[in-house]
């Protein structure tokens, strides 16, 4: 009977050891490997029935983490405060509350975050497990970056570092370290500290941590104007990266494509990026910060192919993706003053206490007064949402008309001067790198003062208008036509050669001379003279080149009017020609 006994005994000791060996596999591969893990959890369940409580606690836990990184945050924090109910073991209670912190902190709910990390750091003296204090200070250092809080971020990497950090906790240290640089930008997209973080995270198949990384890099070579280098990171890791199950990085890393491809001017494939951006995104619980943002990245992609229409739907969306769970960072700091977490965590937790024993007090003695509270608190809350509705709807459209407004002519409704001169900047720099040939062409309505002394200035603003509607009918779907000024009007042509930009100049010219009968005043004769530089013989500099079409369209005058003239510039003593920005490069 004894022998029996200890047999089940043993048994049961041997199942309980393959169950905690089951679980520290699964737990390896929660944020590395979703296939892996979802397969370990069915095999631990079906031997639920063996599972001691502290095993079901870590079940629950790790099934609480995959569903975190899965990024459904409803559910997990719904899981993890069921936990918090249930258990009493302060290692559990910490792992928890940190699990929380991230997920508050991932969907940017600085206050809710910040009174559970307040709580998980006075859980932490309590934890003898390094394992799991190591992993809970690495989600407390993610979350103080995220609030801009970088020498907290740092901090705790230290922090883990001098714990007996296994592999993956050097690689979660190490990104952490390297993420505080890149946002201080203080560190480089490629410093050594980046670099060593990649390499221990390489070593673990740290999936998630390791996207970020990339990401990180990626988006510091964009703010550097290097989007060539963002663009060979992402394509480079592109397959690694687009396996990623976690949504929230998904939407983030198509973001980031979105915008390597933007700066080099491939606008298709941006448009493609941010479009996955978004069709990702749209199935997130909390709408995150490059969601939004991709809406914008479609806004600027429609606005430079003259898609005027769909790229205010876009910005109408960027607008709307306002949440109320996003921070500036003044209100970031407000929260962190609001959470108040210092060494005096204990006697605050025992005020608290005491506050809502004295609220319950005051509730059964006011429970009638309080009903009627609550009613009137319906009224005025529901007629407060209704005026914030209102004002939003308002606001809203008082955007939309204003972001309109900023970029184009009140009189004709072409491009204003501004637009023109920042968006050929940016065309003209993306062009120079791809060696892609760029135009411009500058046209001045002959005697126009004529016109608006003889006839008057209605007369005169009538044909600025029907000048701009005739050249935007020639203008093809990507160029971008402007009033610079006055009379004078710029058509700015990207993939354009000389024989076709001097082809358009005479199309527009030509477009011109009916004016007159398209605005009813058969008297007034209208002409142009157009003046037509490229890149070829102006160079990629947008003012040189817009002063090599004023030179040409001048030529264009003197000649008699009603012409296009195409830019020649002066030539070296070996008959090769001077550009524009060569002048002036030589005169500085």
């Amino acid at each position: 009977m004894c022998l029996c006994a200890s047999l089940f005994v043993s048994a049961k000791a041997s199942a309980l050891d393959a169950i905690d060996s089951q679980l520290l596999l699964a737990e390896k591969v929660v944020s590395s490997d979703s296939q892996q893990f979802q397969r370990f959890i069915r095999t631990i369940e079906s031997n639920r029935d063996s599972l001691n409580q502290k095993q079901t606690t870590q079940l629950n836990l790790l099934k609480a983490r995959h569903t975190l990184f899965e990024g459904d945050h409803i559910r997990a924090q719904q899981q993890l405060h069921q936990l918090l109910g249930v258990t009493q073991d302060p290692t559990h209670t910490f792992e928890a509350r940190s699990q929380l912190v991230l997920s508050f902190g991932l969907t940017r709910q600085w206050l809710q975050g910040l009174q559970y990390a307040e709580k998980a750091m006075q859980d932490l003296p309590q934890v003898n497990d390094n394992r799991i204090k190591n992993r809970g200070m690495a989600i407390l250092g993610l979350f103080f970056n995220q609030l801009g809080l970088y020498y907290l971020g740092t901090d705790y990497a230290d922090k883990i570092l001098a714990n007996s950090p296994n592999a993956r906790q050097i690689c979660t240290a190490k990104a952490l370290k390297a993420e505080a640089g890149a946002y201080q930008q203080s560190l480089a997209p490629d410093a050594p500290l980046m670099t060593q973080a990649i390499s221990a995270c390489q070593a673990t198949n740290e999936n998630i941590v390791l996207t970020g990384l990339f990401l990180i890099q990626a988006n510091q070579f964009i703010a550097r104007e290097q989007p060539e280098l963002a663009l060979q990171i992402l394509n480079r890791h592109r397959q690694q990266l687009s396996q990623v199950s976690y949504p929230d990085m998904l939407v983030d890393f198509y973001h980031t494509l979105s915008q390597a491809y933007f700066r080099l001017g491939f606008l298709n494939q941006a448009r493609s990026a941010a479009n996955r951006a978004v069709t990702i995104g749209s199935d997130l619980v909390h709408a995150n910060h490059a969601f939004k943002q991709s809406f914008y990245t479609l806004y600027q992609i429609e606005l430079m192919a003259q898609n005027k229409l769909l790229a205010l739907e876009h910005l109408q969306r960027y607008t709307d993706t306002e949440t109320t769970t996003e921070l500036t960072d003044a209100e970031k700091q407000l929260a962190l003053a609001l959470g108040q977490f210092s060494n005096s965590e204990k006697s605050t937790q025992i005020e608290h206490l005491n506050q809502q024993n004295e609220l319950l007090k005051l509730q059964q003695q006011l429970s009638a007064k309080q009903a009627w509270n609550n009613r009137i608190f319906s009224i005025i809350f529901a007629s407060v949402t209704l005026v914030l509705i209102i004002g939003l709807y308002r606001l809203s459209a008082a955007h939309k008309k204003a972001s309109l407004a900023a970029i184009t002519d009140p009189l004709t409704a072409c491009y204003n001067r501004r637009f023109i001169v920042t968006q050929g900047r940016g065309l003209l720099k993306l062009n120079r790198k791809r060696q892609t040939p760029m135009a411009i062409i500058l046209l001045d309505i002959d005697h126009f003062k004529k016109i608006n002394d003889v006839h008057g200035h209605p007369i005169g603003d009538r044909v600025l208008i029907e000048v701009a509607n005739a050249c935007k009918k020639v203008a093809r779907s990507n160029d971008l036509f402007g009033r610079m000024g006055g009379e004078e009007f710029a058509l700015v042509l990207a993939g354009c050669s000389e024989g076709q930009a001097l082809q358009i100049a005479e199309l527009c010219r030509q477009a011109i001379t009916r004016v007159a009968l398209m605005a009813n005043e058969p008297e007034v004769a209208v002409t142009a003279s157009l003046g037509v530089a490229t890149t070829a013989n102006g160079g990629y500099d947008f003012d040189s080149l817009l002063a090599a079409a004023d030179k040409a369209m001048y030529l264009a005058k003197t000649r008699g009017r009603n012409q296009v003239q195409g830019f020649k510039p002066p030539q070296h003593k070996d008959g090769t020609s001077i550009l524009p920005e060569q002048i002036t490069s030589q005169a500085h």
